[in-house]
C-alpha cells in the first residue's frame, strides 16, 4: 500500500512539474518572457499599448472590442480591440490614451456585448498586472484580517503555471506555432513534404473544429450556465467610461456585435441569455439616451443592410467586416 501511494504520487509530481514546466516555456500570457516559440512575444494589452505609444499625434478616433472587431481595420483611427477584451480594458485604455498620451480623442466605436458583461467571465490578470493600466481599475476595499491571510503574489503564479486554462491557451499556442511553420513558402506537397502536408491538414482540421459553429455554441453555452445577471462593477465601468467620455467631448458610436440566425436561435432557447441580453439592451440604451451616443446594431432581426457572413456564427468574415467598416466610416463622417 505505501509502495503504490509513493509510486502514485512521484506519478502525480511528475505529471504537475511536466505542465508547469510546459506552461512557463509556452508562456501563452507573456507573464514570464520565456516564450519559446516566438508567437506572443508580449501580452496582448501591452501590444495595445505599444500601438498606442507610437500612433500618430494627432489620433483622433480608437475602436474598442473583443476578437469580434479585430478586422475593422478600414476608419480613420487606431483598432483597440483585445481578446476578450471587457470594458474595464476599454476604460483603462482610453484612459492611458487621453490622460498619459494627451491623445486628441474626439470619437470612440465602442463595440460592446453582454458576452463580457457577466460575472462568469473574469477580469484578465494580464491586466491587473498591467502597471500603466491597473491605475484605472476599481480598487475593491480589503479588510485588515484579509490582508493578513491574503496569500503572496507567487501562489497566483503557480496556480496559473497548473491551470487546465493555461494548458489549453499553451497548446493553442504550440498548434499556431506548427502551423506557421509548415505554411511557411510554398504549401504544396513537394516543398513541405507528403508527411507536412499531412500534418498541416491535420492542423488545419483541428483549426477548423475549433472555430465551428458548434465550439462557439459549447464555450457560449458554458459561460451562460453560471451566468445569472449582469456584472454590477462592469455596470459601474461602463458609466465611467460613458462619464468620461463626456467629460472630454468625445463623442461614442456603440455597436451591438451580431452572430449568425443559427447562432442567435439555438442562443435566444437558453433563459440565462435572454434575460441577460434583454437586461444588457436595456441598460445601454438608458446610457445612450443620456449621454446622446449613435447606435449601430447588426445583431440578427436587427441589421437591414447587406447579408453577414459568420463562418463560426460569432466573427464577421473578411468581406462582411468591410460592410460594417463603411457603416462605421458613415457614423464617424456624422460625428464629425
Amino acid at each position: 500500500m505505501l509502495r503504490d501511494s509513493r509510486i502514485y504520487y512521484t506519478c502525480l509530481g511528475a505529471l504537475l512539474s511536466f505542465l508547469a514546466f510546459f506552461n512557463y516555456l509556452i508562456d501563452p500570457y507573456g507573464s514570464f518572457g520565456t516564450d519559446i516559440l516566438n508567437v506572443n512575444p508580449v501580452d496582448s494589452r501591452s501590444e495595445i499599448l505599444n500601438k498606442l505609444d507610437s500612433a500618430d499625434p494627432q489620433l483622433q478616433t480608437l475602436l474598442f472590442g473583443s476578437s469580434r472587431s479585430l478586422l475593422f481595420k478600414h476608419f480613420p483611427g487606431l483598432n483597440v480591440a483585445l481578446y476578450a477584451g471587457a470594458i474595464e480594458d476599454h476604460y483603462s485604455i482610453l484612459r492611458y490614451a487621453v490622460d498619459d498620451l494627451q491623445y486628441p480623442i474626439k470619437a470612440v466605436v465602442l463595440v460592446l456585448e453582454p458576452d463580457l458583461m457577466v460575472s462568469s467571465h473574469p477580469v484578465e490578470k494580464m491586466l491587473v498586472k498591467n502597471s500603466k493600466l491597473n491605475r484605472w481599475l476599481i480598487k475593491e476595499p480589503i479588510l485588515y484580517g484579509q490582508s493578513l491571510f491574503a496569500p503572496p503574489g507567487y501562489i497566483d503564479d503557480i496556480a496559473m503555471l497548473l491551470s487546465v486554462t493555461t494548458l489549453k491557451n499553451s497548446t493553442k499556442v504550440l498548434l499556431k506555432a506548427l502551423k506557421k511553420r509548415m505554411s511557411n513558402g510554398d504549401k504544396s506537397d513537394q516543398d513541405i513534404g507528403v508527411v507536412g502536408a499531412k500534418n498541416n491538414h491535420v492542423l488545419g482540421r483541428i483549426a477548423e473544429a475549433r472555430d465551428s459553429i458548434d465550439a462557439r455554441l459549447r464555450q457560449y453555452r458554458k459561460l451562460y450556465m453560471s451566468a445569472l445577471a449582469l456584472d454590477k462593477t462592469r455596470i459601474k465601468y461602463l458609466d465611467m467610461f460613458a462619464e468620461f467620455a463626456s467629460e472630454n467631448n468625445i463623442k461614442v458610436i456603440l455597436v451591438h456585435p451580431g452572430s449568425s440566425k443559427v447562432f442567435w436561435d439555438e442562443m435566444m432557447s437558453l433563459s440565462n441569455f435572454k434575460n441577460i441580453n434583454s437586461e444588457f439592451y436595456d441598460l445601454i440604451q438608458k446610457v445612450r439616451v443620456r449621454y446622446g451616443w449613435t447606435e449601430i446594431d447588426i445583431r440578427p432581426g436587427k441589421w437591414k443592410g447587406l447579408p453577414l457572413e459568420y463562418p463560426d456564427g460569432v466573427h464577421l468574415s473578411k468581406p462582411s467586416a468591410a460592410i460594417i467598416d463603411n457603416e462605421i466610416n458613415e457614423g464617424l463622417r456624422n460625428v464629425f
